[in-house]
């Protein structure tokens, strides 16, 4: 995400290739029920696509010209 972050402060447009990101569960830091790797994941691709980049699924849609 630094990276993504970093790139739009240097005046870039970035592409995100959901696919090819990573994550590991982690903890509440409210004291609930640890947040899955899939959430983790999925809830840095909605801030990216938010305001940083564009976030496309894999390589296919990179090729096809779609998210």
């Amino acid at each position: 995400m630094a990276t993504a972050r970093a790139a739009l402060d240097l005046g870039f447009r970035n592409t995100v290739v959901a696919a090819a990101t990573g994550t590991r569960a982690l903890p509440d830091p409210l004291g609930g029920e640890p947040l899955s790797a899939e959430a983790v994941g999925r809830a840095a691709l909605v801030e990216l696509a938010d305001r940083f980049s564009i976030v496309i699924r894999d390589a296919a849609a990179w090729q096809a010209g779609q998210g």
